[in-house]
């Protein structure tokens, strides 16, 4: 996002306990006009971790992944211009809280979640970045195919966000005195409802393989889109898919 984490849900028994390990492919395509008037696009290797408790009426998941360059492999962003980013990161961190709806198989509730997405451009357009912490509501609808086999697909919408941003096209000696004692993130940081100059929606499907009675195999696939008006438009849509290995308790 996420958008999109390598999030999955699966057949929920009472005090069901597990967490996961996985990796992924997340294909980001952007165009920020506070640096670069170009659209760059590429892909990184998230690596991910989950870890789950569900009940037989709710479901609460944690997930965090990240793609750094001194941690995966990560690739160049490049636009059709022939330039390049020297370097980039994104790191996400979720947590759901999901109500069984009735004795439906659908799910709502509430998702909080951190995103950091930072840029590094040539010397002349400098570094670009955003940060959204956001609050909003998540929607599940859990399909049991057989005893081993979970379908889910699910849809977020964030309702209200802190969103920080780079203030302007060139970072001046106030920001950056700022930025540096850490004040910088209250200063210039706003909070907005969602349509307030903002959205973001991330959608994703997962499926997950019951191996044995500790081990899961988890896999999904999303796709993710948001914009912010502010200091200048940026247009992010990235498309993950990914997969986990999870261990009850």
């Amino acid at each position: 996002m996420s958008f999109c984490t390598l999030a999955s849900y699966g057949q929920v028994v009472e005090n069901n306990f597990s967490f996961g390990l996985g990796a992924g492919i997340d294909h980001v395509s952007f165009k920020d006009v506070s640096s670069s008037p170009l659209v760059y696009s590429g892909f990184g290797l998230p690596l991910s971790f989950n870890a789950k408790y569900n009940t037989t009426k709710t479901l609460h998941q944690l997930d965090f992944s990240i793609i750094s360059p001194s941690i995966t492999n990560n690739y160049p962003l490049k636009s059709k211009a022939n330039t390049a980013l020297i370097s980039w990161n994104k790191t996400n961190l979720n947590y759901q809280f999901l109500l069984k709806i009735n004795q439906s198989s659908n799910y709502v509730g509430a998702a909080v979640k951190a995103q950091y997405f930072y840029r590094t451009y040539n010397f002349l357009d400098g570094d670009s970045w955003d940060f959204i912490g956001s609050a909003g509501i998540h929607y599940l609808k859990q399909i049991t195919i057989t005893d081993k086999y979970t379908f889910a697909p699910s849809i977020a919408l964030p309702l209200l966000a802190f969103i920080h941003r780079k203030p302007s096209l060139t970072l001046d000696e106030e920001f950056l005195d700022d930025f540096y004692n850490r004040d910088g993130i209250l200063k210039y940081g706003k909070w907005k409802p969602v349509l307030n100059d903002w959205f973001k929606i991330e959608i994703n499907i997962s499926n997950e393989f019951k191996i044995s009675k500790r081990i899961t195999l988890l896999a999904n696939a999303g796709a993710g889109y948001y914009f912010i008006n502010f200091p200048e438009k940026l247009t992010t849509i990235n498309y993950q898919i990914g997969c986990t290995a999870s261990y009850q308790f």
